[in-house]
Formats: C-alpha cells, sequence, structure tokens
C-alpha cells in the first residue's frame, strides 16, 4: 500500500524512538497501522470522493478529450504523485443499465484544469462517459501531506497508546495533572490543516486555477 508519510517521518514529527533498545519503542508494523488509517482521515480533509461523474465532451467516434466537473483532480491513491491511477473511467451503453458499464483507459490528464485524455475514442454509442476521482481546493504539496499525515498518526497513536492513563492523579493531599501525549500532535495536526485551508488555498486560487467548470 502506497503511504504518504513512512514511519521514519511517523517517528521523526512525533518525537518517536528509532532506537529499538528504548523502552517505548514500538515495531514499524504497529506504526504502519496508525499511517494506513491516518492518511484516510487526512484525505477526507482535504478532498472530495466523486464516483460516477458525467464528464463533459463530445462521445462522436473521434474525440477523446474530456472533462471531470470538479477539479483540481487530487492524488487519490497516496502515493504522492499526480497521475493515470488517480481517475477511473467508464463508458456506459445505458446510463441506466449498470451492465452495460465498461472501464476505459487513460493516456493522459491535465489535473489543474480537469481533462482527461482517453487511449482511444470511446465509441459514439456510449450513452455517458463518467470518471471516479478525488478533487481537491487545496493545492497538493506533498510535503506537508507527509507532515499532515505523520501528526494525525501520532494523534490516533498517543490517544490508543494511553487511553487508559488517568487524567489526574493523587498521591496523598497533592494532585497532580498528566499531560496527554496525544494532545501535542492533536494539536500540530490541526494547526497545519488550517494553514493547508487558508495559506494554500489562497496562492492557489490566485494563480488563476478554478476550482469547478462553468
Amino acid at each position: 500500500m502506497s503511504r504518504w508519510a513512512d514511519v521514519a517521518a511517523m517517528r521523526r514529527f512525533n518525537g518517536l524512538p528509532f532506537d529499538d533498545s528504548d523502552p517505548n519503542y514500538d515495531s514499524d508494523a504497529s506504526l504502519e497501522y496508525y499511517i494506513d488509517r491516518a492518511q484516510i482521515a487526512v484525505r477526507s480533509d482535504i478532498m472530495t470522493l466523486v464516483r460516477d461523474d458525467q464528464m463533459s465532451g463530445d462521445i462522436d467516434g473521434s474525440n477523446t478529450g474530456f472533462y471531470v466537473t470538479f477539479y483540481p483532480i487530487a492524488d487519490e491513491n497516496y502515493d504522492g504523485s499526480l497521475n493515470l491511477h488517480d481517475v477511473t473511467c467508464y463508458g456506459w451503453g445505458d446510463l441506466s443499465d449498470f451492465p452495460t458499464k465498461t472501464s476505459l483507459a487513460t493516456s493522459s490528464i491535465n489535473f489543474k484544469e480537469g481533462r482527461v485524455v482517453l487511449a482511444s475514442a470511446p465509441s459514439s454509442t456510449y450513452d455517458v462517459i463518467t470518471c471516479d476521482y478525488h478533487y481537491s481546493l487545496y493545492e497538493m504539496d506533498f510535503d506537508l501531506i507527509e507532515q499532515a499525515t505523520a501528526y494525525r498518526a501520532g494523534w490516533a497513536y498517543f490517544r490508543a497508546k494511553y487511553m487508559e492513563v488517568p487524567s489526574n492523579v493523587r498521591i496523598g493531599a497533592q494532585a497532580y495533572r498528566m499531560e496527554d501525549p496525544s494532545t501535542k500532535a492533536k494539536y500540530a495536526y490541526l494547526e497545519l490543516m488550517n494553514y493547508i485551508k487558508t495559506e494554500l488555498i489562497s496562492s492557489w486560487t490566485k494563480k488563476g486555477t478554478k476550482l469547478r467548470r462553468p
């Protein structure tokens, strides 16, 4: 499975030990569990899933270029790049008849403009051409996405690891409040996501990129 952040990034951003002799060390496999779930949460925070989007473009047996409704198209499969694996296109012989849905190969994508070029012109007998994809209002800065995924994984990891630790401990007449280590990762994640959703969306739109086709 592709990952926006690897185990080393999760350890680095959350202060987790690299040395397996450290009593607080956890295995790579254990941390990967949290990364896999964290990136699903990150994706849902910055992207929107679109299924069976009816693409615009002439279905005349010679046209290969079609446009999705929402864009920029985003990285759907966590591989840290924008490529042909991020969209799946279909031709429908009859939109109301699911068995007529056929997968269509793609040859290139303009992610900023939402244009998908199919490997060959679909037959004019198709009723519609549809596409499954994710789009985002935020520029795909994969360095920031890696960091966000690492923090989100740390948040979930610490929350699970210290779930049973009491928040308040009393020793005699003295009461002590125990800091929840997930709090730092949580707020680091939320602060970074706020930056992505404010600063990057501003710079993205200033570049003249349209977010939706008219």
